[in-house]
C-alpha cells in the first residue's frame, strides 16, 4: 500500500480529509512543524506528502523551505484556499507541487493523489470512474441548510430540492462538519441558534475556507440593527423568515454567480 504523510493542524478538514486517504492509502499524520516533519519523512519514507494549509494560515514557511532544500525528490499536494495559496505559491513552483483549492470533494483530492503517485497509469473515462460513496450528480450545487428548527429545515428543501442537492445541519457544529466533509457550493445559515450562533458559526466557517462558499444568512428578525449586524459580517446576503420561495432562489443564483 502506497504511504501518505498527512501535514497540517487537526481541523474539521485536516481530519476528513485523513479519514478519506485512509481508505487507500497508508496514512501518517504530521503536524505542521519542520523537525517532526524531517523525522517523520525518515521514518515513514512516505510516497506522498499531503499539505493540508487550513487551520496553518499564516503558514510557517519553513516548512516548505524544508521539503524543498532536503526533500526535493517527494512530490507534494497542497490543499488550500484561492487566497491562501497566494502567499506560498512562490514555493511552488517546481513541477512536483499540485495545489487543489477549498471547497474540494474528498472523491477529487484522491484522484490528484492518484494522478501523482502513479502519473503514468492510463486515465479512466469520466463516466467510468470510481465515486467513493453515492455518485455525485455533477450538473447540479449543493446546498447546505442550517437551522436549529426542524420544520425550517424541510420547509427550505421542499423549496429547493427540485434544484439543488441539499444537506441539512440543525446546529453550528454538525455545519463545519458537514462542510469538511461534503464541501458545498453554499450554506444558508441561520442567524439566531443556540450555543454556537450564526455570527460565531459564519465566522468559523470562514476559518476553514476563507471567502470560497458563499453565506446567506436566515433571520427572522427584521429590526433594523439585527439586520445591519449581520450586513457587517460580509456574507453573500440575507432572506427573512420565513423565506419567500421566489424570493430565496433568486438570492442563491446571485451568490452562485
Amino acid at each position: 500500500m502506497k504511504k501518505i504523510l498527512l501535514v497540517g493542524e487537526f481541523t474539521e478538514v485536516y481530519r476528513s480529509v485523513g479519514e478519506a486517504l485512509a481508505d487507500e492509502y497508508q496514512v501518517q499524520f504530521c503536524p505542521a512543524e519542520t523537525e517532526t516533519m524531517h523525522g517523520m519523512i525518515k521514518l515513514a519514507a512516505p510516497d506522498l506528502i499531503v499539505i493540508c494549509m487550513p487551520g496553518l494560515e499564516p503558514l510557517d514557511n519553513d516548512i516548505f523551505s524544508e521539503l524543498n532544500s532536503r526533500w526535493g525528490q517527494l512530490p507534494v499536494l497542497v490543499i488550500s484556499t484561492k487566497e491562501n495559496f497566494e502567499h506560498v505559491k512562490w514555493h511552488c513552483d517546481d513541477k512536483r507541487y499540485k495545489a487543489r483549492f477549498i471547497p474540494i470533494k474528498n472523491s477529487e483530492i484522491l484522484e490528484a493523489c492518484f494522478n501523482m503517485i502513479d502519473p503514468e497509469r492510463i486515465e479512466t473515462p469520466e463516466e467510468d470512474l470510481i465515486w467513493f460513496g453515492k455518485k455525485p450528480n455533477l450538473h447540479r450545487k449543493k446546498i447546505l441548510v442550517v437551522d436549529d428548527a426542524a420544520l425550517m429545515l424541510r420547509s427550505i428543501k421542499a423549496m429547493l430540492e427540485d434544484e439543488y442537492d441539499i444537506i441539512l445541519a440543525k446546529s453550528g457544529e454538525k455545519a463545519l462538519s458537514s462542510i469538511a466533509k461534503e464541501m458545498p457550493d453554499l450554506v444558508l445559515l441561520d442567524y439566531n441558534m443556540p450555543e454556537m450562533d450564526g455570527k460565531e458559526t459564519f465566522e468559523k466557517i470562514r476559518e476553514m475556507v476563507g471567502n470560497s462558499i458563499p453565506v446567506i444568512f436566515l433571520t427572522g428578525v427584521n429590526d433594523r440593527n439585527k439586520i445591519i449586524d449581520v450586513l457587517t459580517e460580509k456574507p453573500a446576503g440575507y432572506v427573512l423568515k420565513p423565506p419567500d420561495r421566489d424570493q430565496l432562489k433568486e438570492k442563491i443564483l446571485q451568490a452562485l454567480g
